[in-house]
């Protein structure tokens, strides 16, 4: 029900969690992380979608509509509202966030959107938890029938260096990492949300009332 409080206790091995969730959404007709789900605004639905994998920290980058998220998310636990420029590209707002997580440098970063909210928390640790299998890699990137989408995880060292980009570095986050040559491996999950992109009027056409998968554990 909306307001109920559905986070995990943190986990020591997750990391943080940097929500985008800071732009106009003009072709969804306004601010997509205002948008109702289960009666409550889809950015406060996302952030308990990491809260209860258990991520120690999450924090949501607010733009449009930031009035009226911040006293919702202020009463999430381990979540904090960071503003950024809605005009901006949405690197610009991963940066933001990032700067709200230290031990980001420590554990690595979680990057979500709130484009993509259906993904199940269950998705969020499994793609947590081949950081074991890959401790090579740059980052990993959720999967399913071998396409990429989100969220994605940036190791440590990546991290530190992501905190230098230009926020109008071309091709936002995607151009950073291809510029650099890192690699991101894919975690097939099994989970066809990972490819949301949730992006005009008509996709969130019935949204409020279905079927809450963001927070299925």
């Amino acid at each position: 029900m909306p307001g109920r409080d559905r986070s995990e206790s943190p986990s020591p091995s997750m990391p943080p969690v940097v929500i985008a969730a800071a732009g106009r959404g003009r072709r969804a007709g306004g601010p997509k992380a205002l948008r109702r789900w289960a009666g409550e605004p889809l950015a406060v639905r996302v952030a308990r979608t990491f809260l209860a994998a258990g991520c120690p920290q999450v924090v949501v980058v607010v733009g449009a509509g930031a009035a009226e998220l911040e006293p919702a998310l202020a009463a999430l636990p381990r979540t904090l509202a960071v503003r950024a420029d809605p005009d901006a590209p949405m690197l610009a707002s991963v940066l933001a966030g990032l700067a709200a997580a230290p031990e980001a440098d420590r554990l690595g970063v979680l990057v979500h959107t709130v484009d993509a909210p259906r993904v199940a928390a269950a998705t969020v640790r499994r793609l947590a938890a081949a950081r074991a299998d890959e401790p090579d890699a740059d980052g990993l990137v959720a999967a399913v029938g071998g396409r990429r989408g989100h969220p994605l995880w940036l190791a440590p060292g990546r991290t530190v260096e992501l905190r230098g980009a230009r926020p109008d570095h071309p091709d936002g986050l995607r151009g950073w990492m291809r510029t650099r040559g890192l690699r991101i491996v894919a975690v097939e999950t099994g989970d066809a949300a990972v490819l949301d992109d949730l992006d005009t009027a008509e996709q969130f056409t019935g949204m409020d009332g279905g079927v809450d998968r963001g927070a299925r554990r």
